[in-house]
């Protein structure tokens, strides 16, 4: 199955990278399609620089009013920039082979360390309102730019690239047939041989 989930991750990458180019945004607030964005949160600002995160709750704003609800994330108060939610928010454009940009913003959603983590995305294209969806882990393969959007908030080893099996069709052959074919030759190959009768000889 690693081998399978391996050439599916290689294909989202191969076409990805051919129908899209990208950048990410660090500096914050940011702008896209006449709109500001920014993240509120409540923690305070550290004079000085560090890396050292903490308990707190963030949300993402758009012109000034709130885009979602406050959740919980790991803040690091030495930053002012995107990297103030390192693992917990990011902030993607994706421009396609037509032209056409859209805006990804992804936050992970973890209530307490041992629970479960989802992720929310919301997308923004020219003349478009603002997209939400939340998603479980093993569904974030769906496309290259929430697979990409979503790169640096996942933890989990199985998060990311979920089990296709259009791309496992290309697998199934070797993977049925070596095991099975292993065990029909065994078999054949340990099956008791019938030992001949030895002929009576005539008096």
């Amino acid at each position: 199955m690693a081998c399978i989930q391996s050439f599916r991750e290689y294909l989202l990458w191969e076409r990805g990278l051919a129908a899209y180019s990208e950048s990410s945004y660090l500096e914050l607030p940011f702008a896209f399609e006449n709109h500001q964005f920014a993240i509120s949160d409540n923690q305070p600002i550290d004079t000085a620089y560090s890396e050292q995160a903490f308990e707190g709750a963030a949300y993402i704003t758009m012109d000034g009013k709130a885009l979602t609800e406050p959740a919980r994330a790991l803040v690091r108060r030495g930053r002012a920039d995107l990297g103030r939610y390192h693992l917990w928010i990011d902030a993607w454009r994706f421009v396609d082979t037509a032209g056409d940009s859209t805006l990804w913003l992804a936050r992970r959603l973890q209530s307490s360390p041992g629970s479960t983590v989802r992720y929310e995305v919301l997308t923004l294209g020219a003349g478009h309102p603002v997209d939400r969806h939340v998603y479980q882990g093993w569904q974030l393969g769906r496309s290259y730019p929430l697979f990409r959007s979503t790169q640096f908030l996942r933890t989990g080893i199985l998060d990311g690239v979920p089990l296709s099996m259009l791309d496992a069709l290309y697998f199934w052959p070797i993977l049925l047939v070596f095991p099975f074919g292993s065990l029909v030759l065994g078999c054949m190959l340990l099956r008791p041989r019938r030992s001949r009768r030895p002929e009576q000889v005539a008096a």
